[in-house]
């Protein structure tokens, strides 16, 4: 995809997705980093020390999804409130638009980063 697609996209929100929480419409924009690192910090909180999905803690999908809808916890109390089915959805649609390409660039780009640093050579 071209930028000037990418940034009509985002003008006219056609790269925004919308779910139903609770009989209520939300939209989601794609994450930045600030969001995907506010929203993993409460996923990661899901497991517990076997690796196992901790039912107790289903209120940390909420915290996850408030991350993705707002950029913050202030829908958190709304959504614990709202159908498991619809919490996981939301965040689904959320994680769907994390272009993984985004990321392997920036991997390569680390990694090619690191073996011109290792390589340099003195003055």
């Amino acid at each position: 995809m071209n930028a000037a697609k990418i940034v009509a996209d985002a003008l006219l929100g056609y790269d925004t997705k919308y779910i139903i929480v609770s009989g209520k419409l939300y939209s989601i924009n794609p994450p930045t980093i600030r969001t995907i690192a506010g929203a993993a910090r409460f996923l990661t909180e899901l497991e517990n020390d076997e690796g196992k999905l901790d039912v107790g803690k289903i209120e940390c999908a909420a915290q996850a999804l408030s991350w993705f809808v707002k950029g913050d916890l202030s829908l958190m109390e709304v959504f614990k409130e709202a159908p498991l089915k619809e919490i996981t959805d939301g965040i689904e649609t959320a994680v769907k638009l994390i272009d993984t390409k985004d990321f392997m660039k920036l991997s390569t780009l680390a990694k090619s980063l690191q073996k011109l640093i290792a390589k340099a050579k003195p003055r």
